[in-house]
């Protein structure tokens, strides 16, 4: 049984305009949930030999498991570099949208149904950076403190990378990595997002402990 054949169907949120809707599926079959809108543009993929699929779109980043050699996946976007994305239907927490898509790159794979130049271009993480989805409703701040000015309000489900963070829990954030179209850069509480990537990892901007 390969890595994909223990799938746990989840809710998921829609792209949030970076691409078109995701359908939640099993790897090798087709159908997905009721509750998910049907993509607009789907292709079926097929590894020819064991491959490994990737968390993010590049091979710098954690590798998220293995395709067995024969196994079939349904791609449902792409980015400009040539790697397509697929829901592998597992639980993932709190990842949505294109945080939630595993990647493989179009030489690796066969394509057996569809046209993958027609599947959506979707503007594409980076493979090492740390990113922050707002869970609910929450306002983008100028400093890392609750009283200061709101720079706008952040919806359900917009995604914007983590760039710097206090030492109280504040993280710095640019939409514009995460938001096409979106130039806003603040500060939101860390307990009101969910992390992808290691927090760990991101600088520390302010410290108002010392």
């Amino acid at each position: 049984m390969s890595y994909f054949a223990l799938a746990f169907l989840m809710p998921l949120l829609p792209l949030v305009a970076l691409c078109a809707p995701v359908l939640m599926f099993e790897a090798g079959h087709s159908e997905g949930s009721a509750s998910v809108a049907e993509p607009a543009v789907t292709c079926v993929l097929r590894a020819e030999t064991e491959l490994q699929v990737y968390m993010r779109p590049g091979s710098g980043s954690d590798v998220f498991g293995l395709l067995a050699a024969g196994e079939t996946v349904l791609a449902e976007a792409r980015t400009a570099e040539g790697w397509l994305g697929f829901d592998p239907g597992v639980a993932q927490a709190a990842n949505v949208g294109v945080l939630r898509l595993r990647w493989v790159h179009m030489d690796s794979v066969t394509v057996v149904g569809g046209n993958v130049d027609a599947l959506p271009v979707c503007w594409a993480p980076s493979p090492t950076g740390t990113y922050a989805t707002v869970v609910g409703s929450t306002n983008l701040r100028s400093e890392p403190d609750s009283t200061s000015t709101v720079v706008t309000l952040m919806q359900a489900g917009t995604i914007a990378r983590v760039t710097g963070r206090s030492g109280d829990g504040w993280l710095l954030l640019n939409l514009g990595e995460g938001q096409p179209g979106e130039f806003h850069e603040g500060w939101a509480l860390g307990s009101l997002l969910s992390i992808n990537g290691d927090i760990d990892t991101v600088r520390v901007v302010v410290d108002w402990n010392n």
